[in-house]
């Protein structure tokens, strides 16, 4: 909701930011991007599963019924004009490569959010074994009892789950994208692609 998130990204940063609550808004155009006076807002719960695809979708339902909300106080000249607060604004900006890039030194949860924000597109990508893959759904486990091992490793591999470690707690892979290849679950790539404990993600 303006003023937040001012610029190119919003859905997928509200989401990367691991916010429980985004929304819509229409407003007046000015010259400087998304500053102008606030017409309508309406406000949407971000579920756990949503990741970009998913909430851009059930944004674009909400919003098409906000446009015309909008549209009818235009004409009716009911229209209010809400000025924003600037000193509450925060950005939004176009998603680049490198933000992409998945730090395994980061903590689980980020990694997820971050996993969220980019899915489906353009997907958190890392690197194993030479190979850039796409990571498009993954589940926090925040349990770091006893683990000796680094950013990146591989800690645990059952049918459905890839468990790595992260700067803190353990990131699990369920599904993924080879470069060239389609989206599949985890236990389906490890058909063509060996994985052992141990091994180790990373760019």
């Amino acid at each position: 909701l303006l003023p937040a998130y001012r610029g190119a990204a919003p859905i997928q940063w509200a989401l990367i930011n691991g916010d429980e609550e985004t929304g819509l808004s229409t407003f007046f155009i000015t010259p400087k991007v998304d500053t102008g006076a606030v017409i309508c807002q309406d406000r949407l719960s971000i579920r756990p599963s949503d990741n970009y695809g998913t909430l851009s979708e059930r944004m674009g339902i909400l919003g098409s019924d906000l446009l015309v909300e909008t549209i009818n106080l235009i004409e009716s000249g009911a229209a209010s004009a809400i000025k924003q607060n600037d000193n509450q604004a925060t950005l939004a900006p176009k998603i680049t490569k490198d933000m992409t890039i998945i730090d395994w030194s980061r903590p689980a949860r980020e990694l997820h959010n971050l996993v969220r924000g980019l899915t489906p597109t353009p997907s958190a990508t890392t690197i194993i074994k030479g190979k850039r893959i796409k990571i498009q759904e993954t589940r926090v486990d925040n349990d770091d009892n006893g683990s000796n091992y680094l950013p990146g490793e591989i800690t645990a591999i059952k049918k459905s789950i890839v468990s790595v470690q992260t700067g803190k707690g353990h990131l699990l892979i369920h599904r993924v994208q080879l470069e060239g290849k389609k989206t599949m679950d985890i236990g389906s790539f490890m058909n063509g692609f060996a994985l052992n404990i141990g091994d180790r993600f990373g760019n």
